[in-house]
């Protein structure tokens, strides 16, 4: 299904890397959560969300969605700290 407002393939190859790095960081940081090494995450926290804000910016995500993600990777840091 083809949208109206859906990109072209130019612009798809330009956000390639970006969305790459967004969904790797993503899942590297919830395997790390859930083997329980929650100090390498809160070292790669910044990367992370440097990666949310790219992604944000390159218009993959929206900015709610940016946030929440942020909000929530925290939040489970958090959890997993007590």
């Amino acid at each position: 299904v083809i949208k109206e407002n859906w990109p072209d393939a130019e612009w798809s190859e330009d956000t390639q890397p970006i969305l790459k790095k967004y969904i790797e960081s993503l899942k590297e940081a919830q395997e790390l959560l859930g083997a329980g090494d929650v100090k390498k995450v809160q070292e790669m926290l910044p990367k992370i969300q440097k990666a949310i804000d790219k992604a944000t910016k390159a218009g993959i995500i929206k900015k709610n969605t940016a946030d929440r993600k942020k909000s929530r990777l925290v939040a489970s840091i958090q959890r997993n700290t007590k």
